[in-house]
């Protein structure tokens, strides 16, 4: 139904046509999940993620405090969090 909407008010001419993707919609939705299991530790999903990694120095800021596992399967790296793990990182 949103999509609808989108899709409609860009061809009525009430935003403009790049302004808003189904993609970004759904990368925002990933992102506000992501911080909302990050930051719960009752969280459902909250048991699913690595353990923390225990800083001895300081460096730039990362998006989240976890350790990253091993990219080990095609599969595996589809997972959502490891999607979001490694999604801030460089390969």
């Amino acid at each position: 139904m949103k999509y609808v909407f989108i899709r409609k008010s860009a061809k009525l001419g009430y935003r403009a046509n790049s302004s808003i993707t189904s993609a970004s919609i759904c990368a925002d939705a990933d992102c506000k999940l992501f911080v909302r299991i990050t930051g719960n530790s009752q969280h459902l999903l909250y048991p699913l993620l690595p353990p923390e990694r225990e800083h001895q120095y300081t460096l730039r800021q990362c998006s989240h405090n976890f350790q990253l596992p091993n990219r080990t399967s095609v599969l595996k790296d589809k997972n959502f969090i490891m999607t979001m793990l490694y999604s801030d990182s460089l390969y």
